[in-house]
Order: structure tokens, then sequence, then C-alpha cells
């Protein structure tokens, strides 16, 4: 037996309204990745968010803390 686990497969139709109008919604404002913000999303996919604090509890707007929030940014990315 296969499961699925997706909830816009299990809870809505396959020609619901809403698919209708994310369609609409994707075809005149496409997802634009340079400038991604997680909240304008309009489908489920590989999207992933870490919370990232200095191992000393310290303020994370240092140049070498930053500098690593950096680095592992591009590391993500590159994955």
């Amino acid at each position: 037996m296969n499961y699925n686990y997706d909830p816009e497969y299990l809870f809505s139709p396959t020609n619901g309204q809403a698919k209708h109008e994310r369609d609409i919604i994707e075809k005149y404002f496409p997802t634009n990745y340079t400038s991604f913000k997680a909240n304008r999303i309009t489908q489920a996919g590989k999207l992933g968010r870490l919370i990232i604090t200095a191992k000393d509890n310290g303020s994370m707007l240092r140049t070498n803390i930053w500098d690593q929030m950096l680095y592992l940014d591009q590391v993500i990315l590159v994955l």
C-alpha cells in the first residue's frame, strides 16, 4: 500500500477553485528566487527554515557570526 501524505491531494478537489486561483497567481506572479520570501510561497516544496543562535548566546550582529551565517547560506544554496 502506498501512502500519500500530501494535504492538498488528500483534502482538496482535483478541479477545486483554490487550485485554479493558484495557477493564475503563479502565471502572473512567478516565484522570484533571487528575492525569495517564504510567506509568499504558493505550493509546498523543498523549503527549510533555520533558527541560528550564537554558541555564547551573545548578539548575532557580530562580524564573525555574520560571516559564518553567510557561509552557511552559501553551503545550503549549493545543496
